[in-house]
């Protein structure tokens, strides 16, 4: 008999460290300092390319965990996380190449690990608590975002390379994973497994498009933030660094009650939930201060909290037992390449816009447009 209890366990410690890869945006501006002969480009590269690598292993894992146990992936991918961590901090200062296999080896568990906890939390929970416990998990991956950019920052203040001590907090995760993951996968994750070589559903597909738009949108805020916070005089990096903090720990809030958020919304979730996102951009479409930059921040981090469970439980069950793993795999994946992207399309759109905070006039639109689409799309499935 699993205790579900460590299952849970091993789901929130992983989250917790999931996006662990961001923590280099805070010393961004030391590395270019200790490499003046690197370019701008070259030295993000260690903020960018774990969401690239991550969108490789996001995808993969899924189907890999078909014929490998869950357990061990995980604990691959924990492993590459914490000895990426290892190598940028031992030999970071002498080499960049150190700072940029650090960043790739970091990508492969924030792949790896997002998929994985939520196929785990399918595998052993079903229904209105599965559904729960992704709200949970959110809030976990909000909440650690908050923590590991506290504590490095700290550490980075005695030297930028000290940032990189965060990654040893992977050892005792791997410590949880190794005590409290079983070692095969449940019986049912494998059910069906002829009727996995069969086509997708339709709906996974569906969904996986949407949350790739879903990511361009939203991605408009982080990547926009410091530039018109400092631009318009409304603050430092310290200000943006603060809105981004206000967004995760809205979204932690928003994780933590999710059950009860879902149950009072019901169907209408989704569409909220853009709407959200859309009332958030238009804020910062028209701020001018940096008080209104702050509402966006929490309605977008609502938007997000309230989406991500929603779609991976809706894309998991439409998946069906035998092919949930690669449909979460694939969703997740999505996301990823959207929110890598989203500069790319974005700025390839408003080239011809007047102001920076123009931009955000896509978000509101595509907001929007997202939240029709869905609205309809959960409406018919609630009759059928």
């Amino acid at each position: 008999m699993v205790d579900k209890k460590k299952v849970k366990m091993v789901v929130f410690a992983i989250s917790s460290l999931l996006m662990i890869s961001v923590t280099a945006s805070a010393i961004l501006a030391n590395i270019a300092l200790h490499y003046p002969e690197k370019s701008m480009n070259t030295v993000s590269m260690v903020l960018t390319l774990p969401a690239l690598v991550g969108i490789i292993f996001s995808v993969a894992s899924g189907p890999a965990s078909l014929r490998i146990s869950k357990k061990w992936i995980i604990l691959f991918g924990t492993m590459c996380g914490l000895l990426g961590g290892a190598i940028a901090f031992t030999l970071g200062k002498s080499t960049f190449i150190a700072l940029l296999i650090g960043a790739g080896l970091a990508g492969v568990a924030q792949g790896i690990n997002a998929t994985m906890t939520i196929a785990v939390i399918s595998d052993y929970f079903s229904g209105e608590e599965s559904k729960q416990l992704m709200g949970l998990q959110s809030a976990f991956v909000n909440g650690g975002s908050m923590v590991l950019a506290l504590i490095s920052g700290i550490l980075a203040g005695i030297d930028w390379i000290n940032a990189y001590l965060i990654y040893f907090l992977f050892i005792p995760v791997l410590w949880i994973v190794v005590r409290n993951l079983p070692a095969a996968n449940p019986a049912s994750s494998h059910e069906g497994q002829v009727v996995a070589d069969g086509p997708m559903s339709s709906k996974v597909w569906f969904y996986t498009v949407s949350l790739f738009a879903f990511g361009v949108f939203l991605f408009v805020f982080q990547t926009n933030v410091s530039d018109i916070v400092m631009g318009n005089g409304w603050g430092t990096a310290s200000t943006s660094g603060l809105l981004n903090s206000v967004m995760m720990g809205f979204g932690m809030i928003t994780g933590i009650l999710y059950g009860q958020i879902s149950r009072f919304f019901k169907e209408r979730l989704l569409a909220v939930a853009m709407l959200a996102g859309g009332i958030g951009s238009f804020m910062a479409l028209i701020a001018n201060n940096v008080f209104l930059m702050f509402i966006a921040a929490g309605l977008l981090g609502f938007c997000l909290s309230a989406t991500m469970p929603t779609i991976l439980f809706l894309a998991s069950e439409a998946a069906g037992p035998a092919k949930k793993d690669v449909g979460i795999a694939f969703v997740n994946g999505a996301l990823n390449l959207g929110m890598f992207l989203s500069p790319f399309i974005v700025n390839a759109i408003s080239q011809n816009f007047g102001r920076l905070q123009d931009k955000f006039m896509i978000s509101v639109v595509g907001f929007v447009a997202l939240a029709v689409i869905l609205s309809f799309s959960t409406k018919r499935e609630a009759r059928a």
